[in-house]
């Protein structure tokens, strides 16, 4: 039998893809912050078997393909578009080079369907160009909706789960009519986050713990409106909760229509924003069973939409003991996605792990020999019991192209060891062997 040949696109920009035209909350657009982003494509290289192909938006560095061999990941061919911008999104750098679009058209008369990281127009663009067969019969639009955090509410409503006190919006009219239920919640001492539909990592919440900021905002995004004349504004508004625990449950809606669970896993956030998670699958066996429900009954929706693929959701333990199961669902690759593999060979090895983000201040690019000098001791060895594996290393020079220093660069990688303080501890090791060998360039 052969092996289906699949074309991973590392587009982690997606959604920003999707909020493209949609006026959500003010906030600065940073371009180097894209830059890194869309850098975070090479994490597909965990996922890609022998005989696929990833495109990424930066050739890996040799360093990282050595480890990724060492440590028993597939070896895929790497395609890097012919013509790239920092911040300008990977597919359609891809749709710019002639003839990285010709290696696709070989790869799709071959048979090869794409797996992009999530699926917008731009990707819709690229199946039209080159042949590769599209990963959702949902057309565009859908995808964008049912990836909305409006969606993922009502959804959650209709299919009869708990979920916090809270409403949604469409247009600023429609906010300004929400208000008084909003300033009563505030005004009892309670907190109101205030999500953008399609807002990105942390980006698109906006926590209002009293009723003059709360006034505030309504008047900033009223004045917005009366401006330009659009008085659209989708986000979900909710009382904020005192949680104990956020999660990620994985699950996938294969071609047939049927959900197949994947894994729940702890994840570590920080301010809202997404910082990694703990590994393995090792949750409570009543909430798993609890979870696998309510994905059973998410992915039957989404189905019924024509989505195919991927679905991660999150959710969160309040510290009564109170699950809400949805906050929000992702249609896409989600970060947990691309640590399938590493959780198997955690298990095998009877080892856990913690998937991290270290973000370092840089004054010249940081390259990965020199990543694996500064952590030589450290880093994971083939047996996989203990050490350091680094996931990505694209994002930690991206934002040089910019030529402003310093620049942030961002390294993702899994912590592992025999239990979760010794994983804590190598993860503090590793950032601060990281922070001096960047002092001692300077």
């Amino acid at each position: 039998m052969t092996a289906e040949r699949v074309v991973h696109l590392g587009n982690f920009d997606v959604e920003e893809q999707w909020a493209a035209g949609d006026p959500g909350l003010p906030a600065p657009t940073v371009r180097s912050a894209s830059a890194v982003t869309a850098a975070a494509g090479e994490l597909a290289l965990l996922v890609a078997a022998d005989g696929h192909t990833v495109v990424v938006k930066h050739r890996p560095e040799e360093g990282l393909l050595a480890q990724h061999e060492r440590l028993g990941f597939g070896a895929p061919e790497v395609l890097v578009a012919g013509t790239t911008q920092p911040d300008r999104p990977v597919t359609l750098d891809v749709l710019g080079s002639p003839a990285t679009l010709d290696r696709l058209r070989e790869r799709a008369a071959e048979g090869a369907r794409l797996a992009p990281h999530g699926f917008s127009a731009a990707e819709d663009e690229l199946c039209a160009v080159t042949g590769l067969r599209r990963p959702v019969a949902a057309d565009v639009a859908a995808v964008k909706r049912i990836n909305g955090k409006v969606f993922s509410r009502r959804l959650t409503a209709e299919l009869g789960l708990p979920r916090p006190q809270g409403w949604e919006c469409e247009t600023v009219d429609e906010l300004q009519g929400l208000a008084a239920r909003v300033r009563a919640v505030l005004e009892a001492g309670r907190a109101v986050g205030l999500k953008s539909s399609w807002g990105v990592s942390g980006k698109g919440i906006m926590v209002c713990e009293d009723v003059a900021r709360f006034d505030q905002l309504v008047r900033l995004l009223t004045r917005r409106a009366e401006r330009s004349g659009d008085h659209r504004f989708e986000a979900v508004l909710e009382v904020w909760q005192d949680k104990r625990t956020d999660l990620n449950y994985h699950f996938t809606i294969e071609d047939d229509g049927r959900v197949r669970f994947d894994f729940v896993l702890e994840a570590i956030t920080e301010d809202s924003t997404h910082r990694g998670h703990r590994l393995p699958d090792r949750g409570d066996p009543r909430l798993r069973e609890q979870l696998v429900d309510c994905a059973e009954r998410i992915g039957a929706r989404l189905a019924d939409e024509g989505y195919r693929g991927p679905v991660g959701v999150d959710a969160i333990v309040c510290q009564d003991g109170t699950l809400f199961p949805v906050l929000e669902i992702n249609a896409r690759n989600n970060m947990s996605t691309y640590l399938t593999g590493v959780q198997t060979r955690l298990r095998d090895a009877g080892s856990v792990g913690a998937a991290v983000q270290i973000d370092l201040s840089l004054a010249a690019p940081l390259r990965h020999e020199e990543v694996e000098r500064a952590l030589q001791g450290l880093l994971l060895r083939p047996d996989w019991r203990d050490g350091f594996l680094v996931t990505c290393s694209a994002s930690l020079n991206a934002s040089a192209a910019w030529g402003k220093v310093p620049f942030r660069g961002r390294l993702h990688g899994v912590a592992v060891g025999p239990d979760d303080p010794a994983v804590a501890d190598l993860a503090r090791t590793v950032q601060e062997r990281l922070e001096k060998a960047v002092a001692d360039r300077a």
